[in-house]
């Protein structure tokens, strides 16, 4: 400890503190105090995980400049929050994403992504996925989770996350089992016949939250109610176009299963590498 302005001493070395200093590609809008450095230090400094090296190990492999953000360091519950943009040779923004360290429920939470249009479907998403899952088992955390909507209420469910039972019991406008089975109401019956809509009946009010992997698996086809004319797939509408939210997680300490389902989805990583 070295002595203070005011004489007392600063817990907070010179070093210690030159890696919470904010730069231009790293900022600190939580405003770090000596308190939340000193507990960053017990929680990841044994893994040399300091602001700027956690967000490079979030955004590792992205082939863009990145800039962090530091948003929250809250040492009551143990939650850190980190905001990542990746910007192309243009300095047009490509990737918007953020993420959660949670010591308490030993998580990383994914909090959002967002992927400029025309990148899309290049794997940036599955890779900051993968880089997430790294993260958690080093930390040895136990699961990942999130706060699926829009596209991701399909992606994500594809990637082995399921909602949480609270979620899969909720009801309501825009909750999960309420917004499937509404949309399955409004399928015209050429493009689903009774019976198969009884199946998906069936699936939809079990107990099981992992359920939403059939329904995001379901083969066929419908009509768009958002692009009319074009023809998507069934489980796409029953959980994009329906409007279907849902906090979900991916247990993977505990689940082997969900755990399979996301090595199983990563691996496309492996194999656009070795092409």
């Amino acid at each position: 400890m070295s002595p203070s302005a005011s004489g007392i001493p600063d817990p907070v070395d010179e070093a210690l503190r030159k890696r919470f200093e904010a730069a231009e590609d790293l900022r600190f809008s939580c405003g770090p105090s000596a308190e939340t450095i000193v507990w960053w230090e017990r929680n990841l400094g044994r893994y040399n995980l300091y602001p700027r090296e956690l967000g490079e190990w979030l955004v590792r492999g992205l082939p863009f400049r990145t800039t962090f953000d530091v948003t929250l360091i809250d040492p009551g519950p143990g939650h850190i929050r980190i905001e990542m943009e990746g910007f192309d040779g243009e300095g047009r923004r490509v990737v918007k994403a953020g993420r959660s360290l949670e010591f308490d429920l030993k998580q990383v939470h994914l909090n959002k992504l967002e992927i400029a249009r025309a990148h899309r479907n290049k794997l940036y998403g599955r890779l900051m996925l993968r880089n997430a899952y790294s993260l958690a088992l080093a930390l040895r955390f136990e699961k990942l989770a999130l706060t699926a909507i829009d596209y991701g209420s399909y992606v994500w469910a594809q990637a082995g996350f399921y909602p949480t039972l609270k979620a899969w019991q909720a009801t309501g406008t825009g909750r999960l089992r309420d917004a499937v089975l509404g949309y399955i109401e409004q399928l015209p019956d050429a493009d689903i016949d009774w019976q198969r809509k009884a199946d998906i009946y069936e699936v939809v009010q079990g107990d099981d939250p992992r359920a939403i992997w059939a329904i995001a698996g379901l083969h066929g086809t419908v009509g768009s109610r958002l692009e009319p004319g074009e023809r998507i797939k069934l489980g796409w509408a029953l959980l994009v176009e329906s409007g279907a939210t849902w906090e979900g997680e991916l247990p993977f300490k505990v689940d082997r299963i969900a755990e399979k389902r996301l090595l199983a989805y990563l691996r496309k990583l492996t194999s656009a590498a070795a092409s």
